[in-house]
């Protein structure tokens, strides 16, 4: 009888063992895969930082890219401005030396006229 309930206590034993094997084989595999996991989302938040500052960079080298364009554009606005300024300066001068020279002719021809007379 002794030995019966020994052989039954050791195999309670046993089954609690395996049991307790078990249990903790599925809590590693749990937290191997919890650890995957986080390894995981921490390589994507990596990820993500990343493409975010290449972002950020390629923005910033479009924002520089912008202003450049636009400074030029502002610079070749300015140019044409002054070209015009420029070109009506001229005119002005060609037409009062124009006139100048009209108004020497006429002079000359009065003198003609005057002396002839």
């Amino acid at each position: 009888k002794a030995a019966a309930e020994a052989a039954k206590t050791a195999a309670a034993e046993a089954k609690k063992r395996a049991k307790a094997e078990r249990d903790a084989a599925k809590t590693a595999a749990r937290a191997e895969r919890d650890a995957e996991q986080a390894k995981a989302r921490a390589e994507a938040a990596v990820r993500q930082e990343k493409e975010r500052a290449e972002f950020a960079a390629k923005k910033g080298v479009i924002d520089e890219e912008t202003a450049e364009k636009k400074a030029a554009k502002e610079a070749a606005a300015k140019a044409r401005a002054d070209a015009v300024k420029a070109a009506r300066a001229a005119e002005k001068k060609t037409a009062a030396a124009k006139k100048a020279a009209d108004k020497a002719k006429a002079d000359a021809a009065k003198k003609a006229a005057a002396e002839k007379a």
